[in-house]
């Protein structure tokens, strides 16, 4: 078995940018430098123009971002916890958009195969291309979005009046960092033959990577996220490192 790749890298510093899933399921070519593979890989780094497909993404984000905020909990670091739960909220707020989008579209009548949702969207094992279905899903959604709203404001009580001049920390920035230390402990765990967690690891982190490139710029955040060309190189290089290892431990496995 080859060594695990290391992850390393500058972090994203978020005030630098304002001025400027789901694992895939193979292995992905290094990032190309030059301008004609650069502008195929920022199209392809756009969201998915299927509804569906999209909404499985953004929830597959939300969860593994929530894993964060849980992490930070059982850090004793409520304000942090906070700051990545309005993430959170911005994400499920974006699949209520795309959602009511798709409802109000001619797609929903599409007799598409249903696309399957995995995560803690409760009963919902399939988002359904047809019509009454379709909206039942949308309605669990903003259940889901509306139960975040509840544990966000059990969270700011916690952490009580933000006395004035106190900065919020930064989520993009803890959710960077994060998936780069996950990735790396998944290369512990790899190493010691710890290959399930090791692919938990790779497939979190990854998860949280692709989020940073496609889905968080896109999203109503304040500051907002711009992502300069070589951020997103970066990330493709951290994304396909993850994938490159999760490829090869599923090959091993056969």
């Amino acid at each position: 078995m080859s060594a695990p790749m290391p992850i390393n890298g500058l972090p994203i510093n978020r005030q630098q940018l304002a001025g400027t899933g789901s694992f895939d399921s193979h292995c992905s070519p290094a990032s190309g430098t030059s301008q004609g593979s650069a502008d195929i890989s920022d199209a392809m780094d756009q969201p998915p123009s299927d509804y569906l497909t999209r909404i499985r993404l953004l929830e597959q984000y939300a969860s593994a971002i929530a894993g964060l905020v849980r992490d930070e909990i059982k850090g004793g670091r409520h304000l942090e916890a906070f700051s990545i739960q309005l993430i959170v909220l911005a994400t499920w707020k974006q699949a209520i958009h795309i959602g009511n989008t798709f409802v109000a579209s001619p797609a929903r009548e599409s007799p598409s195969q249903d696309i399957p949702m995995k995560g803690h969207i409760a009963g919902a094992s399939h988002l359904p291309a047809n019509s009454k279905l379709a909206d039942d899903a949308c309605m669990q959604i903003e259940k889901q979005f509306l139960s975040e709203v509840e544990y966000a404001e059990e969270l700011a009580s916690i952490v009580g009046q933000i006395a004035d001049g106190t900065e919020m920390p930064d989520a993009i920035e803890m959710i960077f960092q994060s998936a780069l230390l996950i990735g790396r402990r998944g290369g512990v765990d790899e190493m010691f033959g710890k290959a399930a967690d090791a692919m938990t690891g790779y497939m979190r982190a990854v998860s949280m990577l692709r989020f940073l490139l496609v889905e968080a710029p896109s999203l109503a955040l304040n500051p907002p996220l711009t992502l300069t060309r070589s951020d997103r190189n970066r990330l493709r290089t951290y994304i396909d490192a993850l994938n490159t290892r999760l490829c090869q431990m599923q090959s091993q496995r056969h």
